[in-house]
């Protein structure tokens, strides 16, 4: 689909940028372009990657703990649409560890390709994931099921052992059931995770998190930068916001 709307384009190009889309990729188009992407810049998509995301949405559950579960359950969000896509893409997998890796281990036997075993090198995309901690740093755990899906950034959570509680961030599953952790030099607690061990693999927060933008309402003649704002479901955000522009 993006292959498509990038050959769109392209100079000489002939056919509309959402030819061949859905109701639904048309207005999720239309959205993210009247927020300021350009559409030329979709030509990088396969490897622009989520960068911080994976950490910076996790802070909606200080400040505004109810939204994750609003937005499955409450009439007017995106999760609580039966018909909305975004259920194809949900993953809640519960299993158990089956094996793990350190980044030395990782390194050793060639596990990654893709520089998920060296870590930050520095660069601005990566500065925000500190330096390194060390080779016995857990970097991947091969898990005991496959999910459906790929549930890219989903979080991991250790349900028993000695690791219980924990929390980390998952940057991919692979083909062959390997859980790669994102910002592993954060999570020196792994180290205590063993074969065996329950866990949870959940993406539900990444992908609510994703449109909590439709459901800003700052105040009245507002500012930008202003701090407060309110929080509504998505029929009034879009009557109020977008109306005009579809």
């Amino acid at each position: 689909m993006l292959d498509a709307i990038v050959d769109a384009t392209e100079p000489g190009a002939t056919a509309p940028i959402d030819a061949g889309l859905n109701s639904e990729q048309r207005a999720a188009l239309a959205e993210v372009t009247r927020m300021g992407f350009p559409p030329p810049a979709w030509h990088g998509h396969r490897t622009m990657g989520t960068q911080a995301f994976g950490v910076l949405y996790q802070s909606l559950e200080a400040i505004d703990p109810t939204y994750f579960e609003d937005f499955w359950t409450v009439p007017g969000y995106l999760g609580a649409d039966p018909d909305a896509s975004v259920h194809r893409d949900r993953v809640i997998l519960t299993t158990s560890v089956a094996e793990t890796y350190t980044r030395g281990e990782a390194a050793r036997c060639g596990l990654f390709g893709d520089g998920a075993v060296e870590g930050p090198a520095g660069g601005v995309d990566e500065a925000f994931k500190g330096s390194q901690a060390g080779g016995d740093v857990i970097v991947a755990v091969r898990l005991a099921e496959m999910p459906r899906i790929d549930p890219a950034n989903a979080v991991l959570t250790v349900l028993d052992g000695a690791a219980a509680g924990t929390r980390a961030n998952l940057k991919r599953v692979s083909d062959d059931g390997l859980a790669i952790i994102d910002f592993p030099d954060l999570y020196p607690v792994l180290r205590d995770l063993q074969p065996c061990d329950r866990i949870i693999i959940d993406n539900s927060n990444f992908l609510a998190a994703q449109t909590y933008h439709r459901h800003q309402v700052p105040p009245p003649n507002s500012r930008s930068g202003t701090s407060s704002v309110t929080r509504m479901a998505a029929p009034s955000i879009r009557n109020a916001t977008f109306s005009s522009d579809l």
